[in-house]
């Protein structure tokens, strides 16, 4: 049964068995995410940036979902020069080739930038869905919003556990609303639809709250943390990325930057720190961030952006980038 819980699968079979539609969503395109060597353990990951290389299977690469360089596939093992290799994570791609096994003879669909990356190949797909010309379709976000289908009787959610797991004090808020969108897709009109959420994490708050459909009560529990942490509502919030071909130029950037800052600001300045994909098309990324409480953002903005110029102007950060985020 693959990735598929007990329970989704019945859901699953019963759908096909009674001719209904089935969305299984997942928020991550590709094969697997992690191409492994057995042997050693090595993982590849893209010269570009300080991220793994997707596997898609269909076309036989490796691709950085962050800077669209594809690679193909090593016939070895860099490290070890081992010819065994292992695929780690779950991707839509992935799901949609265990679904054609697991249901031979049913069409199975996928929808993400990698199956349908212009407005006509979108259309046609969800055309086709629309018309029940296939039953199970597998995609990303792009199956999340703004669609209405009369058929569909369930929605499987694959690894809830990944949607709340970013660094960002939003994530359980952008979790919550990805997981009630999506689950929205089943039970149109006047059909009572199924809900099956796959997480290893039962105990999460927002599994807690999304189950019982209790928007109330997750938005009081957040608004309190959120109050206590003084994060938005309750403050602004203005974002310096700083960015340099070289680490230790873009740490001294970000560090002389964020002295400056502190000695206008004060406690309200974040940092530095570097993100969890701290390099990008290979330029090095440091963060800081700037609370505003009670302060006039337009103030504070332009002692940002005066300190910033100061900083630029210094012979040592040459190629040196600062980039601004109002309300990330």
């Amino acid at each position: 049964r693959g990735y598929f819980s007990p329970q989704l699968m019945s859901e699953l079979k019963n759908a096909v068995d009674n001719g209904s539609q089935a969305i299984i969503f997942q928020n991550r395109r590709g094969y697997t995410p992690v191409l492994m060597c057995k042997e050693c353990g090595w993982i590849a990951e893209c010269d570009n940036c300080n991220t793994t290389l997707t596997f898609h299977k269909k076309e036989n690469k490796l691709s950085c979902h962050y800077c669209s360089t594809s690679y193909q596939i090593p016939e070895c093992c860099p490290k070890c020069a081992s010819k065994t290799f292992t695929v780690k994570g779950l991707g839509t791609e992935r799901i949609q080739e265990q679904l054609e096994q697991i249901f031979p003879g049913v069409r199975v669909e996928r929808l993400d930038m990698d199956s349908a990356n212009t407005v006509s190949e979108y259309e046609n797909v969800l055309h086709s869905f629309q018309e029940g010309e296939f039953q199970i379709l597998v995609g990303t976000q792009m199956v999340t919003k703004g669609l209405d289908f009369d058929r569909v009787g369930v929605v499987g959610i694959m690894e809830g556990q990944n949607l709340s797991a970013r660094a960002d004090f939003r994530s359980s808020e952008r979790a919550f609303q990805l997981i009630a969108q999506v689950a929205g897709r089943a039970g149109r009109k006047d059909k009572r639809g199924t809900v099956i959420l796959q997480t290893t994490q039962p105990q999460d708050i927002v599994v807690k709250y999304v189950t019982r459909n209790d928007y109330k009560g997750f938005y009081n529990e957040i608004l309190q943390e959120r109050r206590a942490l003084l994060y938005p509502p309750f403050c602004r919030l203005v974002e310096i990325i700083v960015k340099h071909k070289n680490p230790s130029t873009a740490t001294a950037g970000a560090n002389s930057l964020a002295r400056e800052l502190q000695t206008v600001l004060g406690d309200c300045v974040l940092g530095p720190q570097s993100p969890a994909i701290d390099r990008i098309g290979t330029l090095y990324i440091r963060r800081i961030i700037v609370k505003i409480a009670g302060a006039s953002l337009e103030d504070v903005k332009g002692h940002i952006c005066t300190l910033a110029e100061k900083l630029l102007l210094n012979i040592h950060f040459t190629g040196l980038q600062v980039l601004f985020n109002v309300d990330p």
